[in-house]
């Protein structure tokens, strides 16, 4: 019985063995006059997991069962040769190369991915740094120094895109507090809401440079509280928190930078990214809509937003 089981686990352990080691393929590159060709680097689709050719055109490669079943071999002057690796293969590969310059056979590779919707997903922290001084008479020194700083906020965005065109919708919210007041708990929140546009200027298996505009609202608050948990009720009616709200619309036009990785990807996308933005940054309202919890508020006062705005991102792509 124990030989039995421990017959059972060895076949089982050498059975994982041979699956995580991955499929072993070897063959051989020529071009289309059947002349070897050395130097030709092999990699698993969209990865850089990759291997060369010898002097005599054989390769031997390792391929990783996590990272797909498709191999691409790249040599300048010719166009990439894609295969798909099935799993029932045995026999070595011939691969032959067309020999067309590599500009023009660029579509073989780009035209399946340029006419087919994507979906992005991307994790940002945008900063902004925006002015109220204009208000600092009626809410104080306080108040104004808390909202003045810059705004750090964490936003999602989900988006869509069609050959090179993106569109995409925007959620971010940030949070600040002053407890330097003796008997104020001040609180300022920030909530937007964006409508964001772009374009794939450079889409390169490394690099995605995108410029950008956007549509938010932003949501301003502002609470005062008593730093008390307990106060008498006279107290709270002569003198009641304070819970402002601004409404302002501002657009945004600037650069997206980012570099393309295909591993360590934990949500399986075709790839994902990391980059930073910047641009100008600009009103689209000249002044805000304020608003207590029951009454628009009349005010001649306008927010002063300063004139860059830049921001660090994590993008996920399904293409």
């Amino acid at each position: 019985m124990i030989r039995n089981i421990l017959t059972t686990i060895l076949f089982g352990l050498i059975a994982f063995n041979s699956y995580s080691q991955g499929k072993q393929i070897s063959g051989r590159v020529m071009d289309m006059d059947g002349n070897p060709l050395w130097g030709v680097q092999l990699c698993q689709v969209a990865t850089n997991y990759c291997r060369f050719t010898d002097m005599d055109g054989i390769f031997h490669y390792e391929m990783d069962p996590c990272l797909g079943d498709s191999i691409v071999f790249f040599r300048m002057g010719y166009c990439p040769v894609f295969k798909h690796i099935p799993d029932t293969l045995s026999d070595p590969l011939n691969i032959n190369f067309p020999e067309i310059g590599l500009d023009s056979c660029t579509h073989l590779y780009t035209s399946k991915r340029h006419n087919k919707f994507g979906f992005v997903s991307a994790i940002q922290i945008d900063v902004t740094h925006i002015g109220f001084s204009e208000f600092e008479p009626l809410f104080g020194t306080d108040n104004i120094d808390l909202m003045n700083k810059p705004i750090g906020a964490l936003s999602i965005e989900v988006g869509t895109t069609y050959k090179r065109y993106y569109a995409g919708f925007n959620f971010g919210f940030s949070t600040a507090r002053n407890y330097e007041p003796d008997s104020l708990d001040i609180k300022f929140n920030t909530t937007q809401y964006g409508l964001h546009f772009a374009y794939n200027l450079i889409n390169s298996r490394r690099f995605l440079i995108t410029p950008k505009v956007a549509i938010k609202w932003n949501r301003y608050r502002l609470i005062n509280s008593d730093k008390d948990r307990q106060i008498p009720i006279e107290q709270y009616i002569s003198d009641r928190d304070l819970d402002v709200r601004w409404n302002q619309l501002t657009g945004f036009v600037g650069l997206n930078l980012s570099y393309k990785l295909y591993e360590n990807n934990f949500l399986s996308t075709d790839f994902w990214t990391v980059g930073i933005y910047g641009g100008y940054y600009f009103r689209l309202t000249d002044k805000p809509w304020i608003y207590s919890k029951c009454n628009r508020l009349i005010s001649d006062s306008k927010i002063h937003p300063k004139k860059f705005n830049i921001g660090l991102y994590f993008s996920f792509h399904f293409e």
